[in-house]
């Protein structure tokens, strides 16, 4: 699985996690991407995390390098990068990834809320606390 790092826009941010395969007009916003923007990925984009309720505010984009996503018994964990870590308040998952679950500690350890796959809000409990992440199917 890959990270990225910081763009001027989101739709410039999906373009470099995708190998330009999906290209986003402008005005999209974290809030708007759907499923279906995500289909001609040459990467697949399994989950972007939000340090805003209603997936708002800065994001994160997670995706790893094939085509799979989480389809065919496929997960994934990482830790969050450094100007990531313990800000998540909403999170989504995508390409078969329906347990997207937050850990308090890196490594996946500490705490932890799972989502299927999305959360609006991941709740007082573990508001600005993930360490790490796993999804799977």
């Amino acid at each position: 699985m890959k990270q990225g790092g910081c763009y001027s826009s989101f739709a410039a941010a999906m373009a470099a996690a995708t190998d330009n395969t999906v290209t986003l007009s402008s005005e999209s916003s974290p809030e708007s991407v759907g499923e279906s923007d995500l289909v001609a990925a040459a990467t697949r984009v399994i989950g972007i995390d939000y340090d805003g309720r209603f997936y708002g505010g800065s994001s994160y984009i997670w995706y790893a390098r094939n085509i799979y996503g989480c389809y065919g018994g496929r997960s994934y964990t990482a830790n969050m990068p450094g100007s990531f870590n313990n800000r998540l308040t909403s999170t989504r998952g995508f390409n078969g990834c329906t347990r997207n679950t937050s850990y308090s500690g890196f490594f996946q350890t500490g705490f932890w809320v799972r989502c299927f796959p999305n959360c609006l809000y991941i709740g007082d409990f573990m508001n600005n606390q993930t360490s790490s992440k796993r999804w799977a199917r």
